[in-house]
């Protein structure tokens, strides 16, 4: 389930214009096009390339999760009324996107193909053992409702799971770039309100490498942090 091709160009481009907008900011902070530029570039490298994917990534697993949460709760909901477990699967297949839909429909593939195929698009734990209920159910029978209880809200706990820290993650990026902005918004004051008092401490090489800090360094750490962490944004 990737991001199509249309929404991915979208956020590239909003990326792009954002990073065009942080290139003008660094130029009239540093009064250097060159180091504008290049803090532009790693500005868009890291947005783009780091923090967009693990975006993209969280909200592919969240709704991986969601579909897989569905296919259990359609599939055990199905089976308690319908005895063959293949006629169970082309009934629910309707529901689902066409990658899975092909699957379940597919006359050429028992149950245990089926499963083996969906456990390559659902990588999660919980998948296998959902795999081994119905294994349990085709050869041993027995009330799948009652069977597949504890299953379900697991399923449930790791939904709601995922999504908390999803959503607390998101939260403590925000936090760390606001203050990054905040630093920028004081920058920027001085910049305009003190403009010949800046004009010469800029040419001090301890404020200027200081300044390269703030507006690169920072948020390259920002950038790795989040891609070694980890963090599902």
């Amino acid at each position: 389930m990737k991001i199509n091709g249309l929404k991915q160009i979208k956020k590239t481009l909003v990326v792009t214009i954002i990073t065009f907008a942080y290139i003008v900011l660094a130029l009239l902070i540093l009064n250097n096009l060159i180091s504008a530029l290049i803090l532009g570039f790693v500005f868009f490298f890291i947005v783009n390339f780091v923090i967009v994917k693990k975006i993209n990534n969280g909200q592919e697993k969240i709704e991986l999760l969601n579909e897989f949460q569905q296919l259990a709760n359609s599939l055990i909901m199905q089976l308690a009324t319908t005895p063959s477990i293949l006629d169970a699967c082309k009934t629910i297949s309707k529901f689902f996107k066409s990658e899975v839909q092909e699957v379940l429909e597919n006359d050429e593939l028992d149950i245990s193909d089926k499963m083996s195929f969906l456990n390559q698009r659902y990588h999660f734990a919980l998948f296998s053992m959902f795999e081994k209920l119905i294994d349990i159910y085709v050869n041993q029978g027995g009330n799948i409702l009652k069977m597949s209880l504890q299953l379900l809200n697991e399923i449930d706990y790791l939904k709601l799971a995922t999504q908390e820290i999803h959503l607390d993650n998101k939260k403590k990026i925000r936090e760390v770039v606001i203050l990054w902005l905040l630093s920028f918004l004081c920058v920027i004051i001085l910049r305009f309100s003190l403009n010949s008092y800046y004009e010469a401490i800029i040419k001090s090489n301890f404020f200027y490498v200081l300044l390269m800090f703030l507006l690169g360094f920072t948020f390259s750490m920002l950038g790795l942090y989040i891609s070694y962490s980890g963090l599902e944004l």
